[in-house]
């Protein structure tokens, strides 16, 4: 069982409630909450980064509108951590990975502050909930790897008799609850096909059907009195079709090459469609032969 990030994949989902550094009373003892779990299932030749990744985008995905504004900047007298610190107010919803290399979800309601004294590490002051999520990745069988999300058993906060929530625990431990059980991933990947097609016009003839009927995508450095003649062209939208063409007898051998993009789901499966290579090979084999 593999669990990230480096040595452990952390996911702290972390809501600030307001106020600054100044206000920060002492946090309140860890709360045991309820747990939740999530299940996925991915193509085992996706990587691991790559499906940490994945999760983190979902995750932002629905967490749109988010907000740093620049508020002011003052000097430091702080022999230990001298300089000019900017502070930003922050709001909304954001996924990222903080200082600590842990990966964070985070949501501010525009009264809390970030201090950037420190290059590189802006630090979060204010009110906060925050929860850590376990990402555990399995090799099944079936080619598949499993993905198991789950909050962690404790919710840490803040706490201060002079500034309320804005969010409840229960409104919290919700959202926690739906972004863990509706992520969604995609991870592209493709399938080369290749074929040789005896055509029933010369080469001459089927060079210069592509060359007119695809005259927006076609390229080639042959003319159409070369012995072989290669090139590429467009269909279907961006397909893109590579190709070889050369006398055979009275008619003509084409040898073609394309490559299928198609997604790897959360669900173990893929938007694959078994008819579409089918519907390209009779495409070329049409276009060739008008």
């Amino acid at each position: 069982m593999k669990s990230f990030l480096k040595a452990g994949v952390i996911f702290a989902i972390l809501y600030t409630l307001g106020g600054c550094s100044s206000l920060l009373k002492e946090r309140k003892p860890l709360e045991p909450v309820t747990i939740y779990t999530a299940e996925y299932k991915v193509n085992s030749s996706v990587d691991d980064n790559s499906i940490i990744n994945s999760v983190i985008d979902s995750i932002n995905s629905t967490s749109p509108n988010y907000v740093r504004e620049y508020k002011s900047s003052f000097s430091s007298n702080n022999s230990y951590n001298p300089g000019t610190t900017k502070v930003y107010v922050v709001k909304g919803w954001i996924t990222e990975v903080n200082k600590y290399d842990q990966i964070t979800i985070s949501y501010h309601d525009g009264k809390s502050f970030e201090d950037s004294r420190e290059p590189g590490s802006p630090s979060i002051h204010g009110f906060y909930k925050t929860i850590n999520l376990n990402v555990n990745i399995t090799n099944e069988e079936k080619s598949l790897k499993k993905i198991e999300i789950s909050n962690s058993k404790f919710l840490l906060e803040s706490s201060d008799e002079n500034n309320e929530s804005s969010m409840s625990k229960e409104m919290f431990l919700d959202l926690v609850q739906f972004k863990i059980k509706n992520i969604k991933m995609q991870f592209p990947t493709q399938k080369t096909y290749t074929g040789t097609i005896t055509l029933k016009n010369d080469d001459v003839t089927a060079y210069a059907n592509i060359q007119r009927n695809f005259s927006d995508s076609f390229f080639s450095t042959n003319n159409k009195n070369d012995s072989e003649k290669s090139g590429e062209f467009k269909t279907n939208g961006n397909q893109k079709v590579n190709f070889q063409i050369y006398p055979y007898k009275k008619v003509s051998k084409l040898s073609y090459k394309f490559d299928y993009q198609y997604f790897y789901n959360e669900k173990g499966g893929s938007d694959f469609d078994e008819d579409y290579p089918t519907s390209i090979i009779n495409m070329i084999t049409k276009e060739f032969n008008k």
